[in-house]
């Protein structure tokens, strides 16, 4: 314990001593800045000297003869005489339209004065919303003949199917039962003039063919 108190104390005093001289060695140089001190100007006195000025001798002025030039006269421009042209005013006095608007109230009574419409007379044609397709019939299926059948026929104000004809069919007797009896079950929408459903003649072609 003894030793390290001494060591401390010895370190100690060689840090003082060496802070103490650094300080020495600091302090002169600290003092050796010089201020530079501005010196004041000294007055000399400035002798003007007067240098005496030269005669020039007078100028000589040369005689000059004025020369006179002589007007010449001009032209005189002839003023060409100013035409003066006044347009005619023309005011078109038009007689202000007399507009006279007359309205009309057109009650259309829609009476169906005949038995049915074509589809082409109808503000909206028939839809078909029930559809039974005709059975291929056996004997047709056996001889593998495929044909078609044209057919008319009236759709009423309610939806249903009557009045069908076989129109044309194609072989002839073969498949006309068939399309007969599937026909009269389809269901429309009925067609309409101006919002009131009416009875349509329509025309169909219901084709049979044992590929599709």
């Amino acid at each position: 314990m003894r030793k390290s108190s001494w060591r401390t104390l010895v370190m100690g005093v060689i840090v003082a001593v060496v802070i103490n001289i650094g300080l020495f060695a600091i302090i002169p140089h600290l003092a050796q800045q010089t201020v530079d001190i501005p010196l004041p100007l000294r007055r000399q006195k400035v002798k003007l000297f007067k240098q005496p000025l030269e005669k020039l001798p007078a100028p000589q002025l040369k005689q000059t003869k004025a020369v006179v030039q002589k007007a010449v006269p001009r032209p005189s421009l002839i003023q060409a005489p100013s035409l003066k042209f006044e347009a005619p005013q023309l005011r078109a006095v038009l007689p202000e339209p007399e507009l006279v608007m007359t309205f009309a109230l057109v009650t259309a009574d829609v009476t169906v004065s005949q038995d049915y419409f074509d589809v082409e007379q109808l503000d909206h044609s028939p839809t078909l919303s029930y559809q039974m397709v005709p059975i291929y019939p056996y004997r047709a299926k056996r001889m593998n003949l495929h044909g078609h059948v044209k057919i008319g026929f009236h759709v009423s104000s309610d939806g249903m199917v009557s009045n069908v004809q076989i129109l044309e069919s194609e072989p002839q007797g073969i498949f006309d039962d068939a399309v007969l009896r599937a026909v009269v079950k389809w269901r429309y929408q009925p067609g309409e003039i101006m919002g009131e459903s009416v009875t349509t003649r329509m025309v169909k072609t219901i084709v049979f063919n044992l590929e599709e």
